[in-house]
């Protein structure tokens, strides 16, 4: 396969991304984008905070509900989209953010990504929300992944 633009571009956000997330709960700022969610973030944080970051497989470790995405019938495209998800104390999903993919996969993944559901974290003894990553893989069969 040969590499082209859009792909070396994507591999390079998810590497960064990665990067980004590569310790086991790392503390990093609420994404940029997140206030697009409007009063809902602002309901998990308080001042000068930051947020626990986790990574897409210990996004799929902690998960207790996964819902998968349904392939567009109109679309005949395939590859990844990488999503950042803001979980709530409950576990719920709060708000999501689309950070990169083809932008026909982009609606069924988040509408897929919004009804996941985590377990609790729990930080010094208090429930906290966190951050996350998930990754959706459609196939050209019609086949999606996490």
């Amino acid at each position: 396969m040969v590499p082209t633009c859009a792909n070396i571009k994507l591999a390079i956000a998810s590497l960064s991304l990665l990067l980004l997330t590569a310790s086991s709960y790392s503390q990093q700022p609420w994404p940029k984008g997140v206030e697009a969610c409007g009063d809902t973030s602002k309901l998990f944080r308080k001042s000068n905070e930051n947020v626990v970051w986790l990574s897409t497989k210990q996004m799929k470790a902690i998960s207790i509900e996964r819902i998968t995405p349904v392939f567009p019938k109109s679309c005949r495209c395939q590859g990844q989209i990488l999503i950042a998800v803001v979980v709530n104390p409950e576990g719920k999903v709060a708000c999501t953010h689309v950070i990169s993919g083809h932008p026909l996969l982009a609606s069924p993944s988040t509408q897929a990504a919004i009804k996941w559901t985590f377990k609790p974290m729990i930080k010094r003894g208090v429930n906290v929300s966190f951050v996350g990553l998930l990754v959706f893989k459609f196939s050209g069969n019609g086949a999606v992944t996490y």
